[in-house]
Formats: structure tokens, sequence, C-alpha cells
């Protein structure tokens, strides 16, 4: 506050120092003699745009100052500033008010802070008591060192500082018989004679201008800031010394998963560095970017698995593991540590279904199991050609075990065809009843015609995209007697003198030569079997015609042939009804 009202008297000094001829040039009022003691307080007061009278021509001397008059006189005075804050005070000060700055700027400048109650009370006549106060507040309270020359200016009065200032700055000798009458209200010769005592008496004070950096500060030394004043007299300071003028920060070593890197700035004036951690290294989430698939290969070929991984704490590392069958556990690959796995396909993959895995492991203690992968063969069987002995009549059940290509698989069996040298498909052949079909699994009855004319299977395997491969073959060797073909059912003679027929093979390879043929009847009259011809000879065949006696003749029969080798090995025909009509 204090400088703002030494720049009110700086400028009011400057005012003072006008040339006479301005104050000549004020206009006179009617009402103002030229000998009147404040007629030089009312010139310099119009010269100044403190008042310019009331109309007419008129001062208006004797007329009572009010409160709003008396401060409007002492802002203009000041030189009209403008108030730095617009928020009134007072509810009595409209914001139309002609005073309504100067009441603004008072209260900023401490020179009135109202009536009470919010009040500023424009209006109310203004006495000496208030005036000084305002002047002297407005001067910047200076202590006066003075005695109090006045009987009514009592020791705690609120203006007793600012009449002793009053008297000996000269503005007032009080109204006689040591009084100050402060309660006397001031019109309008008085206040401007106060002012104008005032101001006219003030003494100067330098007006500086703004700062101005002459020596810029560093980390080093001071600086140096001055200021001047019109008159010439310039004022200087010290500028404190200056924070480090660093440079950008810059990384001397990188920060890693386990340790803290570091950072270095320095300043560019001193040389001073100034160096900070920079925090450890955190890993992005460890997770799957893609799983290994599986192949298609033959034994041979080389396959290649990939499981691939992001984020993580470095390093990442890799094992490979393989499993045989449904009901074991993986176990490490030896040597097979890296995201990729190339290895060549072979029987033992393919026998045992191979399937494979990675396990992936950063060094924070994160693991990853990729998805189980296989290799897959092309249709393949778990089996190689085989001959099966079996007994004459005997069942043989016949597996696919088919493996690898695309499941579904169809199931289509096969027979080879001794006569005819092709492989047909069993279900075309009427002839005999081989077994029973179950897709995968076929059962097959070995008699002697199916050893002699079909003894090779096998099966036509189909897979869901259409490949498709043929089993290994089964051949099945009888270990006993058999015949290749079966006896008619029943034969008729219609005449008597007919031969009677009769046609048998042996299944070929079976049993140990000679053989022994035996044509047996059965009569129902005698209720027996009766032997009617024997032949031993090498043959697998016995092709025989026979007339039975006349007697024999008159009844029907039964025949058979009964067969026994070398060894003892002995089979029995089936029968055949001879009928004589």
């Amino acid at each position: 506050m204090k400088r703002f009202l030494s720049l009110v008297l700086v400028f009011l000094f400057a005012a003072l120092c006008l040339p006479i001829s301005v104050m000549a040039d004020t206009p006179a009022f009617s009402d103002v003699p030229e000998d009147a003691y404040y007629a030089e307080a009312v010139a310099w007061a119009v010269n100044k745009e403190i008042t310019t009278g009331t109309g007419n021509g008129k001062f208006s001397p004797a007329t009572s100052c009010n409160r709003a008059q008396a401060v409007t006189f002492l802002w203009r005075a000041a030189g009209s500033p403008e108030p730095g804050s617009d928020i009134m005070s007072f509810n009595d000060v409209s914001e139309d008010a002609y005073y309504y700055k100067a009441v603004l700027w008072a209260v900023e400048a401490g020179v009135t802070a109202g009536t009470g109650n919010g009040s500023f009370s424009p209006v109310t006549n203004c006495n000496r008591a208030q005036i000084v106060t305002f002047l002297w507040r407005a001067m910047g309270t200076p202590e006066a060192e003075g005695e109090n020359p006045f009987a009514d200016v009592n020791e705690n009065a609120y203006y007793l500082k600012a009449v002793l200032w009053a008297v000996e700055n000269s503005i007032t000798t009080g109204t006689g018989n040591k009084s100050f009458s402060p309660a006397m209200n001031c019109n309008r010769a008085q206040i401007v004679t106060f002012l104008y005592r005032c101001f006219k008496e003030a003494p100067h004070e330098h007006s500086f201008g703004e700062w101005e950096i002459t020596l810029p500060s560093s980390c080093l030394t001071e600086g140096i800031r001055t200021r001047s004043c019109e008159c010439g007299e310039t004022e200087t300071t010290a500028i404190p010394v200056t924070d480090h003028s660093f440079g950008n920060w810059e990384e001397t070593l990188a920060p890693t998963y386990d340790t803290e890197g570091v950072e270095v700035r320095v300043c560019g004036v001193c040389g001073t560095a100034e160096e900070r951690a920079l925090p450890l290294l955190v890993p992005d989430p460890f997770v799957i970017i893609s799983n290994p698939e599986a192949v298609d290969a033959n034994i041979g070929d080389t396959v290649t698995f990939k499981f691939e991984t992001a984020g993580g704490k470095p390093s990442v590392s890799y094992q490979w593991q393989i499993k045989y069958g449904a009901d074991s556990d993986f176990t490490d690959i030896f040597g097979a540590n890296d995201s990729e796995y190339s290895f060549t396909a072979n029987e033992e993959h393919r026998k045992n279904n191979a399937e494979f895995r990675c396990v992936a492991a950063d060094t924070k203690g994160g693991i990853l199991i990729s998805e189980t992968v296989f290799v897959s063969f092309p249709l393949w069987f778990g089996y190689e050609d085989k001959v099966i002995d079996i007994e004459p009549n005997g069942n043989s059940v016949l597996n696919a075990d088919a493996m690898g290509g695309s499941a579904p698989y169809t199931y289509e069996w096969e027979v080879y065809d001794c006569t005819g040298g092709e492989w047909i498909s069993v279900s075309t052949i009427e002839r005999f009843e081989f077994g029973e079909s179950d897709a995968d699994s076929f059962t097959v009855t070995v008699s002697g015609c199916i050893a002699e004319y079909y003894d090779t299977f096998r099966c036509k395997v189909t897979d869901s995209n259409g490949d498709f491969a043929y089993s290994p073959e089964t051949k099945f060797l009888l270990t006993g007697l058999a015949f290749a073909n079966d006896l008619p059912d029943e034969i008729r003679v219609t005449d008597v003198r007919e031969d009677v027929y009769l046609y048998i093979k042996l299944a070929s390879d079976f049993g140990i030569p000679p053989y022994t043929y035996k044509i047996e009847y059965y009569s129902d009259r005698r209720n027996k079997w009766s032997t009617i011809k024997i032949e031993t000879k090498d043959s697998y065949t016995m092709n025989e015609t026979f007339l039975s006696d006349k007697e024999d003749r008159d009844y029907n029969g039964r025949y058979r042939i009964t067969v026994t080798d070398s060894s003892g090995n002995k089979i029995v025909s089936n029968e055949v009804s001879v009928i004589f009509s």
C-alpha cells in the first residue's frame, strides 16, 4: 500500500511542478475573491481537475462537503487511479454513483473503512477530524514527533496522530484558542485548502520504473537488476543464485529385469552431474501366441512342430515331451529345447500313437504347456500277413486293426477266389456263409469247402477323406482231414438200370496219403450201416458209380463216404438220400 501511496504522491508532486502559467489559465469563479485564503487552493484544484465548481461560474466555497465529495476530491488528487477490484463492500454505494470508483480506491488504499454496519454514509457531512485522517492515511500514516497543541483533541482519539501530522506539516493550525474543532463540518473551501496544503508540500519520492536485469544470475554467481526514476536516480538489487541448468536426462546404464538402471543429467554452466535410478523392467504377461499343429506325414518324413509364446521374464526355456499311448506319461525329449522341434517320423511314432507337447518356462517361474499334438499317418495296419492253423469248421475272428488316416472308417471284407484268381467281396458269394461281419471285425467259420476255394482274407478300409488301404492277408490252414465239397442232399433214381453216381473231394494238403475211401449204405429196414465198397488210393478225390443189389432197390436208403488217412485221421461226409421210384 505504501508503494501505491508513494506513486500517488509522485504524481501529485509532478503536477505541482507545472509552470505558473497553467495556474493562470484556470477559469475564475465569481464567488472566489482573489484575496481569499482559499483562492490559490481553488485554482490549484481546478487545474488538477479535482473540481470544476458547482455551475454558473460558482465554486460555492461555504457549502458543506459530504463524505462522498471529500473522498472523490482525494481520489482525483491521486490521479483517479483504477481500483484493483470492482467488488463494493458498502451497501449504500450504488454502482452508478459518481463516487463509486473513488470509494473502491479509498478502501483499497486504507483511506476509509466506512462508518460501520456495511455503510459508507456518502451524504454525511465530512468534519475536520475525518478529512485530516483521510489525508494522513493517504500519505501513508507517517509518524509525527510534536506535542498535541489542542485542548479538544483527546489523547486516545482515533484522529490524534493525523492531527499531529497535519500540524507538523502546516496543513492546519486549528481554529484558535488552542482548539482544533474536530467535529466541525468542513466546507468546500476548507477541503480544497487542506488538499492543497497537503500535496503542495509533499516531498518528492522516486518514481521508479520496472526492474530490468542487467546481469543474469547463474548457479555460480548472483545477478543484478536495476530500476530508474525519471529524476535519474537508480536502484539495484541482487538476483539470487539460480538452480543448476540441467540438460536432458540421458541413460548411462540400461535397467534389466534384475538390476536398476541409471540416468544422468549435467548442468551446462558448472558441470555438476545428477543421477537417478531407473526402475526394474517389468515383464509382459507370459502368454501363448500359437500352439503346435498336427501334420500329415509318412514314415521317413521330416516333421516340425512350433510353440510360440510372448512376454514373461527372459530368458524363456522350452522342453518338448513325448508320450506313447494313452496310459503312459509324457517324458522329456533329449535335446529338444527350442520353440521349434524337428524330427523324422518313424515306425515307433506310428505304432505307438505318439503324442507331443512343449513346456515353456520363464525365469520368474511362469509355466505354459502347449496343446497336445500328433503326427497323422496314412492308413496302416497293426499286423502283417499271417497264416492261421485251424481245425475243420473252426471259428476265427479277424480284426482290421486300421490306424492313421482320418476317422471314421468304412470296412469291406474280401476273400481270394482260388478258382477265379481274384479278390471278391465276401458279401457277393452266395455259395458259402463265411460268418458274421461287424465293421472292423469279421468272424470266419472255416470248413473244408472254404479252405479249398477261399482260404485267404483281407479288409479294404476307407477313411473319411476317401483314401483307402488293404489290410494284411490272413490265410487259413486246416489241421485235419476236410472235404472240399459236400454230397448232394438227395439223388432220385427213376430207372432201375441207372447207376448211382457219387463224387467227393478232400481239401488239398490235408491228411497223410494214401486215403481209404469207404462207401456206406444205411438201410432203414435193417437199421444199420453197411459197407458197399472200399478203395485205397493217393488221390484227393473219389468219383464212383455203383449199382445196388436188386434186393436193395426195393428200399430207399442213405449213403455216405468215410475217409481215413494213413495216420488214422478219419472224416465222414454228409449223408445223401437215394430214392428209387
